[in-house]
């Protein structure tokens, strides 16, 4: 993961280097001040015996050095920063991007709550670790390296008793992240859990308050957030203990190069002020341990985040499935031929044939889960079917592209989908060249036109769930796929919750979509199928009968019992 995150971000290279050098020059003029301590110390000769002249310039150079550190430090923080966001919003403009562009079995196969959680929380963990990783992390291997140099020139023995002792503090480290690892997996799971619970509820919330279900999900919720808390709690636990034990260890080794340093110092290899330096950079030394440890602690749940990331970047696109396009749009018969579908190892779909005639109008009925909305799905290249054909116009529909088949259609399913904007924006959504005139004409040939103008600001009104009933939110949609002007409609159960009168209103409007245009409709009540051309009948993923509403009556089959038991 780490390898592919540089690679795909290589142009961030050159400011990445001018972060080091800045990381470079703050880190050795930190480290440097130690030394002019040091100098300072061996100023003092004796009581009384105080070489002012040499301390005096030792104290301008360490304040020089001071603001030199901390002005390259605050510069390559603003880089770092810079780097890190960057990353963070191109990465999640590319999840996002490749979520909306993905084949719907990648849907199917991560939750709502997961993927949301990958784009928002899972991208904000990455952001939080590079940023400690650009802050401390490489401070941390430069100050380790810089320290290690000073001390070598002040006494090679000691520096060498540093070396050998401060790999203990690292071994204990890396034995405590080795097994919270799998914690902090558990972690990113759980809140995909959360977010996929509390999105659930907060859309279901009026059904959950008329059901008097609220005490139930209260309990689902909590039993999940515990969970959540348990996996959490190890995970912060275990990567916890990392700095602590690691600050033992480096404690327990200062105190042992004090003891050896003061013997050396009693011996006359090494002035007061050499050992002063020396045990400041042994703390120094020490210190880069603990911050790293506890940076790669986080890096850690960045990894696993950043994987989760790159999973839904990779997810496979509609379009990796084009073959060819059309050179012309197709306006003509719609055929099914043999055709098998199956969602993983379910058979949906058994042998289905018919034909739709360009410009008329094919019902579609059949029990709740006998494939009626796979039918469409499968027209609208939601899915690719397994064996036998799917026509437009004689040509295949595999071998043209998922935008190009959706573009001849317009579809409506039973439950509207409205954006967060005005009655304008809505009816104009995926028609952004239309001007407010045609929006206008769509409306009123659907019958939308007068209750939008008694609306409070009439199509400049923002929508909500407040302000519109079911009625107008679906004559909404309605405009939006009049104004479409596709030539073929598919209309999936588009009225099926909707009250004897407010059904009246839509028919009218869709029978005017209708008029000279192909259309399928799918529907539970028969009443809106019966001036159908063709209607099919569908059982068990197959096509049982088919013929107009008098000859499947007189063939007294299937649709006879279902006429019998709405209509009677």
């Amino acid at each position: 993961m780490c390898r592919r995150l540089i690679r795909d971000y290589k142009r961030y290279i050159l400011p990445f280097i001018a972060s080091m050098v800045l990381a470079l020059i703050s880190t050795g003029l930190a480290l440097f001040v130690p030394v002019l301590m040091g100098q300072g110390m061996d100023t003092i000769i004796g009581v009384g015996d105080v070489d002012f002249d040499s301390l005096f310039v030792i104290i301008q150079k360490m304040i020089l050095a001071i603001l030199i550190s901390a002005i390259s430090l605050w510069i390559m923080n603003g880089i770092n920063n810079r780097i890190v966001y960057g990353i963070s919003t191109d990465l999640r403009g590319r999840a996002f991007k490749s979520f909306v562009g993905a084949q719907y079995d990648y849907l199917d196969t991560y939750s709502e709550g997961d993927i949301v959680s990958r784009i928002i929380v899972d991208c904000d963990a990455i952001s939080d670790g590079l940023l400690l990783g650009f802050n401390q992390f490489f401070i941390g291997v430069v100050t380790i390296i810089v320290t290690l140099v000073f001390m070598i020139r002040i006494n090679v023995y000691l520096a060498l008793a540093v070396v050998i002792l401060t790999p203990l503090s690292l071994f204990v480290a890396r034995f405590i992240i080795k097994n919270s690892n799998k914690y902090f997996e558990q972690q990113a799971k759980s809140r995909g859990e959360i977010t996929e619970t509390s999105s659930d509820i907060i859309t279901m919330k009026k059904v959950i308050n008329d059901e008097a279900a609220e005490e139930y999900f209260v309990e689902k919720f909590e039993d999940i957030n515990t969970k959540n808390e348990k996996v959490s709690r190890k995970a912060t636990f275990f990567s916890s203990l990392t700095n602590p034990m690691t600050r033992l260890v480096n404690a327990i080794c200062y105190a042992l190069l004090t003891f050896g340093g003061g013997i050396i110092a009693i011996k006359g290899d090494i002035t007061i002020g050499g050992l002063t330096s020396f045990l400041a950079y042994a703390s120094q030394f020490a210190k880069p341990f603990n911050d790293i440890s506890s940076v790669v602690t986080e890096l850690q749940n960045s990894i696993v985040c950043l994987k989760r990331m790159y999973e839904l970047i990779d997810a496979k696109q509609e379009n990796d499935m084009d073959k060819c396009d059309m050179d012309e749009d197709v306006d003509s018969d719609i055929v099914f031929n043999h055709v098998d579908f199956s969602y993983t190892d379910k058979k949906v779909l058994s042998d289905v044939t018919f034909t739709i005639p360009k410009n008329k109008k094919m019902g579609i009925v059949g029990p709740t889960g006998c494939g009626k909305t796979t039918i469409m799905k499968l027209l609208l290249k939601y899915y690719n079917y397994d064996t036998g054909e799917i026509t437009v116009g004689g040509r295949d529909i595999r071998g043209m592209s998922p935008d190009k088949v959706r573009g001849m259609m317009g579809i409506m399913f039973q439950e509207t989908f409205l954006i967060t904007g005005t009655v304008m924006d809505n009816i104009r959504m995926g028609n952004d060249d239309a001007s407010d005139e045609d929006v206008i004409r769509a409306a009123k040939e659907c019958n939308a036109h007068d209750f939008i103008m008694n609306l409070p600001d009439g199509y400049e009104t923002m929508v909500n769930e407040e302000n519109l009933s079911k009625g107008q939110r679906q004559l909404i949609c309605i405009a939006r796929l009049m104004l479409g002007d596709s030539s073929i409609i598919l209309l999936d159960e588009a009225t099926s919750s909707l009250d004897i009168l407010s059904e009246q209103l839509i028919k009218e409007a869709f029978d005017k979509i209708m008029e000279g245009r192909t259309t399928v409709v799918v529907a539970h009540r028969l009443s809106t199928i019966i001036d159908a051309d063709i209607i099919l009948v569908v059982k068990d993923g197959r096509v049982v009968e088919s013929g107009t509403h008098r000859e499947l009556l007189e063939g007294r089959g299937f649709y006879h019992q279902l006429y019998e038991s709405q209509l009677g």
